[in-house]
């Protein structure tokens, strides 16, 4: 009983926390508030709402993986699609492309960089456990 009585308190606070964003958000758009994007004010509103739950409440809010991939997530990709601006988009194309590659092959030499040197660093060149260069980038790769 005190499991569904905190559950229905969660919904209650989640519709609030909400509502009172889309009021802030609307504000924000109205008086075209330049310095705080509508997302930023999401994640502070999160932010504050986390900590008093564990401030005033003393429970701890678990992340659910599932429910960020199957509702949450959908609405933001929809929502980035919908407001993009097709001319824009084909305009910038290449250079997107262009970043997303190069942006891409610089994070995985880096990370592989960084994996070979720290497992260098923490395993002994006869451990077990320590990684093959070519596991480092394959992990690296995936990363």
């Amino acid at each position: 009983s005190e499991g569904v009585s905190f559950l229905n308190v969660g919904v209650l606070i989640a519709i609030v926390l909400l509502m009172l964003y889309i009021i802030v958000a609307h504000m924000i758009e109205k008086h075209k508030v330049d310095f705080l994007h509508e997302s930023g004010v999401a994640v502070l509103m999160g932010a504050l709402a986390g900590l008093l739950a564990f401030t005033v409440a003393k429970q701890t809010i678990e992340f659910s993986e599932s429910g960020f991939f199957y509702f949450i997530l959908p609405p933001i990709i929809f929502a980035a699609g919908y407001t993009l601006k097709r001319r824009n988009f084909m305009k910038n194309f290449n250079y997107i492309v262009l970043l997303g590659v190069a942006g891409t092959i610089i994070s995985m030499v880096c990370l592989a960089v960084l994996i070979l040197w720290f497992n260098n660093l923490v395993y002994d060149e006869d451990d077990e456990s320590k990684l093959k260069p070519v596991e480092c980038l394959l992990l690296a790769s995936v990363l």
